[in-house]
């Protein structure tokens, strides 16, 4: 859980204003959703949310100048970064470093949720399918017959 002050501190250091809906969200966090699925799906220490933000600002981010009012939230820990536009409290965008679109020119086709709620709320149930499915393999595996080799 971020607090009002650490919030306050972001925005002052970045010269930005936090989307209300994110300032929401943080100040309130954990929540009940997060109970069911062990996952990170924004950062969970303001302090992340400043340094990758001003990291990104100064360095860029994978050679493209990383715009002011792009707000750093998070990322998939595989390079790509979560951010949403400073003021708004509209979309959750991903910046990914592979094959995705370019998070300036093309912004519109970096929209992975219309808010913050339902991004967390797709990856929550994204990440409960993917346990059950683990735990149905394991419970398959565990009761497979002596001839089932492929199981």
């Amino acid at each position: 859980m971020f607090s009002h002050e650490e919030l306050q501190h972001i925005q002052d250091e970045l010269n930005i204003e936090i989307p209300q809906s994110y300032w929401e969200i943080m100040t309130n966090f954990p929540y009940p959703e997060f109970a069911e699925a062990n996952i990170v799906v924004t950062y969970l220490k303001s302090s992340y949310v400043l340094e990758d933000t001003q990291a990104h600002r100064k360095r860029g981010w994978f050679d493209i100048d990383w715009p002011n009012h792009y707000l750093v939230i998070g990322e998939t820990g595989c390079g790509d970064t979560y951010f949403m536009l400073a003021g708004e409290s509209g979309p959750v965008f991903l910046a990914d470093h592979e094959a995705g679109p370019h998070p300036v020119e093309k912004l519109e086709k970096c929209k992975v949720a219309n808010t913050i709620e339902e991004h967390i709320k797709e990856t929550i149930d994204l990440e409960i399918e993917c346990q059950e499915a683990q735990r149905r393999r394991a419970e398959r595996k565990k009761n497979k017959k002596w001839w089932q080799f492929w199981i």
